[in-house]
């Protein structure tokens, strides 16, 4: 009988430990890690995305489902922040608030195809990191969507 109390309550003490420490953002409460000051959230960076797209006249669908081949035969089930269907023209936000999720759908296998795709015939998707090291990360993300926007408008895609 103790050696089951030691054997079981070794292995129960292990897993909580283990789920403790999963996701843990450093306040002792698990979840995603604290966002950096001056950072935005996932929402507020979907909010300045749309609002360039919107400025531009394109008009978003959010949490669009897209497949995409990358390899021959193999594909990928993506769920796009933002997306127009008409023009095939959107964005994803990778943000800090779903990096678990994000970075094991959005590879860097998935996003170098999207990068292809987007140089070729589409979907043009727009995948946006914020940059920890730029400060005025609203501007920054202003400025990713224009220049997204603008390089499909001088390529005759929009």
């Amino acid at each position: 009988m103790h050696e089951n109390i030691i054997k079981y309550g070794l292995g129960a003490a292990i897993i909580i430990a283990a789920i403790e420490s999963v996701g843990c953002n450093g306040t002792g409460i698990a979840g995603p890690p604290p966002i950096p000051p001056g950072m935005v959230t996932e929402n507020e960076a979907r909010e300045i995305v749309d609002s360039i797209f919107n400025a531009n006249g394109i008009n978003l669908t959010d949490d669009v489902i897209l497949k995409i081949e990358t390899e021959t035969g193999d594909s990928v089930e993506l769920c796009i922040d933002g997306f127009n269907d008409s023009l095939k023209t959107g964005y994803e936000y990778i943000s800090i608030e779903n990096s678990i999720n994000d970075h094991q759908v959005f590879t860097s296998v998935v996003i170098s195809r999207l990068n292809q795709l987007a140089d070729q015939d589409g979907p043009y998707i727009k995948t946006i990191w914020q940059d920890y090291k730029d400060h005025d990360y609203k501007k920054n993300l202003e400025n990713v969507a224009a220049e997204f926007i603008d390089s499909l408008k001088a390529r005759g895609v929009i």
